[in-house]
């Protein structure tokens, strides 16, 4: 009986060895089969977050009045543009870039900042001039719907006649491909719209 005992022990530890031999294999399998789902949901998770990124950014918009700078985000079909009771946003003193207020002048007339990498800011100062020899100029604020492009306060509020004042816009890419969008700047003689890209 002890005899019969010793090979069923036998064949247990036999079976055991093979079986251990498999483990192994079967554990690369698996670690394998594990990181290449790991490197599916990291691909998948980078492009989701990517169109997200893209189509939060048309959805943010800045107000900057004075001292205050103000992120919005949210539905922009109304931007706060000084609306008086009455008034509806079609009813706002708008000019196109080519067709500003009496006097005043912009320099460069639009911007464009070319190709830059994602990711990395690139700076360009904007010149107003108030040409107007008797009527100062009085800004009031600057505001836009991107997240791409963003604007100091001015460094003058009022430019007297004949004068001008600067104010810088940052470009920071956040997708790859053209950007365009509009800045509104809002003076005493109405607001106009500003071309960027």
């Amino acid at each position: 009986m002890a005899a019969a005992s010793s090979r069923e022990v036998v064949v247990v530890v036999a079976g055991t060895e093979s079986s251990t031999q498999q483990r192994p294999q079967r554990n690369k399998d698996k670690m394998a089969l594990d990181l290449f789902h790991l490197i599916f949901l990291f691909h998948y998770f980078q492009h989701y977050y990517t169109h997200v990124a893209a189509v939060e950014s048309h959805s943010q918009a800045f107000i900057q009045t004075d001292k205050h700078l103000t992120y919005i985000v949210g539905d922009l079909h109304h931007l706060p543009l000084e609306i008086k009771p009455g008034e509806s946003y079609s009813e706002l003193n708008f000019h196109e870039e080519n067709n500003l207020p009496n006097g005043v002048r912009l320099d460069p007339t639009m911007l464009d900042f070319g190709e830059h990498p994602v990711g990395m800011p690139h700076l360009q100062q904007v010149s107003v001039h108030n040409a107007d020899t008797k009527t100062s100029l009085h800004l009031l604020s600057i505001s836009g719907s991107t997240a791409h492009f963003h604007c100091s306060f001015f460094q003058d509020k009022m430019v007297p006649p004949g004068g001008n004042t600067t104010f810088d816009v940052v470009f920071l890419a956040r997708q790859v491909g053209p950007v365009e969008n509009t800045l509104y700047i809002h003076t005493t003689q109405g607001s106009f719209k500003y071309q960027v890209s």
